[in-house]
């Protein structure tokens, strides 16, 4: 509302509420400008009301803002737990090709060995079998970090959508509010005019 209109406003307001001090009846403009007066304080009530949503989506804002920077950080160790499994896996399959090569230049020179390096052979399969079962564990993790990541994706856009919700309904009703006062100033100004004339 422009500034001369509102203390216009207000200065009428504040005769009306003398006359009705003073025991003075009430004509239908008094009536009406008390009206216009009660629907200026709702409107400024209302700005207030956006003001606060507004500080509660930046609050919600922050709060998404932290997670999505505690979901980076859990990230960001799970994939260097998985590069430290993988390095790992690399120098265990180093160490399977040293003791494959070792074996298979024995088995040829010590064929009376046969038995003894049979046995080595098979406890190297065994090493190989504890780490593909280390890696379909790192999968099964990577599956579950996968699943929490949707589901809070998930509760974010729910959020968005009742904030949008609650905005939309927010605008609307001051777009009524501001068609009423618009309405109510075109008649104030009218009767406002017309004291001004009679006196």
């Amino acid at each position: 509302m422009e500034p001369a209109v509102s203390a216009a406003l207000g200065e009428a307001v504040r005769v009306v509420v003398q006359k009705l001090a003073q025991g003075k009846k009430l004509t239908t403009e008094d009536i009406f400008l008390l009206y216009l007066g009660t629907i200026v304080e709702e409107l400024r009530a209302v700005r207030k009301e956006l003001a606060e949503t507004n500080r509660r989506i930046d609050e919600v804002n922050k709060r998404i803002d932290a997670v999505i920077e505690e979901l980076n950080r859990q990230l960001t160790e799970t994939n260097k737990r998985i590069d430290d499994t993988n390095n790992r896996i690399d120098e265990t399959n180093k160490r399977i090709d040293a003791v494959i090569g070792e074996f298979n230049r024995r088995f040829e020179e010590i064929n009376n060995r046969l038995a003894e390096t049979n046995k080595r052979i098979d406890e190297v399969n065994k090493r190989i079998d504890d780490t593909n079962n280390r890696i379909d564990e790192v999968s099964k993790r990577l599956d579950e970090t996968n699943k929490r990541i949707d589901a809070v994706i998930g509760e974010f856009n729910r959020r968005f959508e009742e904030i949008n919700k609650r905005i939309d309904e927010t605008n609307k009703r001051i777009d009524d509010l501001y068609r009423v006062l618009s309405e109510v100033l075109k008649l104030v100004m009218e009767i406002h005019r017309q004291v001004v004339g009679r006196s």
